[in-house]
C-alpha cells in the first residue's frame, strides 16, 4: 500500500489527497483477499474474544421505530499501513454439539433475521490506517494521515414479531478487521 502510495506521489499524480478514501475493493467488483473472506466468515468468530457490547435502545415494541447509532474506534499497532474492513455477520455463542442444528444453518437463520433487522454500517466499510503513530500527509502538511479510525453503525429502530431471537444465545457480530489485527463487537437490541 505504501509503495502504491509512493509512486502516485512520484509520479506528480493530483490524486495524493484522495488516494486513501473510497476505495472499495467489494463495491469496485475486485476479488477480496483470503483475510477479509475469513473475516466476513461468521465461523470464524465463534469462541474469539469480543471487545465490547454496542447496546441498542427500544421500548420492544412491534412496529416502534427509533434510529440508534454507535461509533467505535480502532487503532493501528502495526508499523505499517493496514487496510481495514467492517462487517455485520451473524455470531453465535453458544452451539449444540450434541447432534443440534451446525453452526452455518444457524449462521444462515441469524442471517436472514439480521436482514430484517436493519443494521447497517453508515461509514467508512472499509479504509486505510497509517502506521503505528500516523504519518506525515506530503500533499498537505496540515493533514496528517491517522493511524486510528472511528466506525459508525447505525440501528433503524424497527422491531418485528420474533425480536426474542437477539438474546444471550444469538446476536449479531460487527467485525472491523486489517489482515493483523481483528476488533468484533457483539450487537445487541435491549
Amino acid at each position: 500500500i505504501g509503495q502504491q502510495f509512493a509512486n502516485e506521489l512520484y509520479s506528480g499524480s493530483s490524486e495524493c489527497d484522495n488516494y486513501f478514501e473510497g476505495n472499495d475493493d467489494e463495491e469496485e467488483g475486485n476479488e477480496l483477499p483470503k483475510w477479509v473472506k475469513r473475516l466476513k466468515d461468521p465461523n470464524s468468530h465463534v469462541g474469539k474474544p469480543i471487545s465490547e457490547v454496542l447496546e441498542f435502545h427500544s421500548k420492544n415494541v412491534i412496529g416502534f421505530s427509533s434510529v440508534n447509532t454507535a461509533t467505535i474506534s480502532i487503532k493501528n499497532e502495526e508499523r505499517s499501513w493496514e487496510k481495514y474492513y467492517a462487517f455485520i455477520i451473524p455470531f453465535l455463542e453458544n452451539v449444540d454439539k450434541n447432534g443440534g442444528n451446525t453452526i452455518n444453518q444457524i449462521s444462515q437463520e441469524i442471517g436472514d433475521f439480521a436482514d430484517n433487522l436493519q443494521f447497517q454500517i453508515i461509514s467508512p466499510k472499509s479504509g486505510y490506517l497509517a502506521p503505528r503513530g500516523g504519518a506525515s500527509n506530503a500533499c498537505d502538511e496540515s493533514k496528517p494521515y491517522s493511524d486510528g479510525a472511528s466506525v459508525t453503525i447505525q440501528w433503524d429502530g424497527i422491531i418485528g414479531d420474533d425480536n426474542s431471537r437477539l438474546d444471550n444465545e444469538s446476536s449479531l457480530l460487527l467485525v472491523v478487521g486489517t489482515e493483523a489485527e481483528i476488533w468484533r463487537y457483539r450487537l445487541k437490541v435491549v
